[in-house]
């Protein structure tokens, strides 16, 4: 069974919604977000698209093929 946050099944708050945007603007991931507002990420990612609040997103950097031929 997997842990479930402090807030789960929770609705948000006005207060969560604006610390959410500030944690956004600072660049924080998605991770240091939830954890910070007790929330899962995937509530996170669900409650930024609903404000429209673009989050900071990782890429895998992509190897360097040329030793393989």
């Amino acid at each position: 069974m997997k842990a479930r946050a402090e807030n789960s099944r929770k609705l948000w708050t006005a207060q969560e919604d604006e610390r959410l945007r500030e944690l956004a603007v600072s660049s924080a991931t998605p991770s240091e977000i939830a954890e910070k507002l007790n929330r899962t990420e995937s509530a996170t990612k669900a409650r930024a698209y609903v404000l429209r609040v673009g989050l900071r997103r990782f890429r895998a950097r992509r190897r360097d093929l040329s030793k393989w031929g």
